[in-house]
């Protein structure tokens, strides 16, 4: 089944799900991971334009300390006041042959704040998550009803805390 193509000033709800998320960033210069597990995609409108926005919610995270070789313990005595959620705004952009989506906050520059909860934690803390990402889209070229959005490393200019991080996760939306 293929969509129908939006023309003019249409719009489309978009659904999908989001799998496990890993935002990595430095915090008092220890590197952590805070990973999730139970996150959703929601509120998603694609126009014409290839412009949409979405909400996404992440849940069920936990704090892991990234040691040597990218070897990571969790943090037991941190946790995430959940949801995270990241509004955002994006564009479809076609830099070659293959086509990107551009991710930016919805409004300004501040994604979400993070807080990091325990009462003996050593990363306690709001952190405020700011930038943008460009995720890739393969098969992206091809109208279709369902497509993958991946978020990787190289396509992250985050910052943690003002402190460069990325975020890593596949996306799937149905148009």
């Amino acid at each position: 089944m293929e969509s129908k193509e939006l023309v003019g000033n249409e719009t489309r709800m978009v659904e999908g799900s989001l799998g496990t998320t890993k935002l990595v960033g430095t915090i008092g210069g220890i590197s952590i991971d805070i990973e999730c597990t139970l996150n959703k995609f929601a509120n998603a409108i694609i126009e014409a334009s290839g412009r949409s926005k979405a909400e996404l919610a992440l849940g069920t995270c936990r704090v892991k300390q990234v040691e040597e070789k990218e070897k990571e313990k969790e943090v037991a005595a941190c946790s995430v006041k959940e949801p995270v959620k990241l509004k955002t705004k994006d564009q479809l952009v076609k830099p070659g042959s293959h086509t990107e989506d551009e991710f930016k906050p919805e409004s300004g520059s501040l994604y979400a704040e993070i807080k990091v909860e325990g009462s003996s934690c050593l990363f306690k803390g709001v952190y405020s998550l700011e930038g943008t990402m460009t995720a890739e889209l393969p098969g992206g070229e091809t109208e279709g009803v369902v497509h993958e959005v991946m978020f990787t490393k190289a396509g992250s200019n985050l910052k943690l805390n003002k402190v460069a991080a990325t975020f890593t996760g596949i996306a799937t939306a149905q148009l």
